[in-house]
């Protein structure tokens, strides 16, 4: 039997974010109706509020698409020197070795295992998305080290084009949820 996997968030937090917005849209519309005629509101103006309470909710929800809030990324790291050391505990723990030399350009840290090196990009460890443009420089780098493979770490999600990208190479997304699971030091390995 699996173990449940718990969150830090609230249950109503975790509701999709449309959710909310109709049902905050729903509320403030029969408070409206309620009141409204208590507090002499005429019709347009109830309008005008609900208007402006429903691309309130539009704009909340687009926020929440987009990627995470910015205060859930402190709970991985304070800074990018604290991120790339859980992050070389973690793979430490998935079973690599971190090779002391080798870092520079698009390279972070460089990993052994299994007789291969990998070679991991972090650098936009804060994006909310990350482009094709990292991993072709990555895998480049790896071509040119004579890599077994690498990995692109982010505390977001990747475009549609470096999902693309990274299918027809060596590299391996680690993105937001990946993340979550290699820091949590699970049983499967990123590999």
């Amino acid at each position: 039997m699996g173990k449940k996997r718990r969150s830090s968030r609230p249950d109503l937090v975790r509701l999709r974010p449309w959710v909310l917005g109709s049902g905050s849209f729903a509320l403030a519309f029969a408070a409206l109706q309620l009141f409204g005629a208590r507090a002499r509101l005429p019709s347009a103006e109830q309008v005008a509020v609900l208007v402006l309470m429903l691309l309130a909710a539009v704009l909340a929800w687009r926020a929440l698409r987009r990627g995470r809030a910015p205060a859930a990324r402190g709970a991985v790291a304070r800074n990018r020197r604290e991120f790339e050391a859980r992050l070389a505990d973690a793979f430490q723990a998935q079973g690599y070795q971190i090779v002391p030399t080798g870092a520079g350009g698009p390279v972070d840290l460089v990993l052994r295992r299994d007789r291969g090196n990998f070679l991991v990009h972090s650098r936009g460890w804060q994006a909310d998305k990350i482009g094709v443009e990292v991993l072709r420089d990555l895998q480049a780098a790896v071509v040119t080290r004579g890599a077994s493979g690498g990995f692109v770490v982010c505390q977001g999600r990747f475009s549609r084009e470096a999902q693309r990208f990274a299918a027809g190479s060596t590299l391996r997304l680690i993105d937001a949820a990946a993340l979550r699971l290699l820091l949590q030091d699970g049983p499967a390995r990123p590999a």
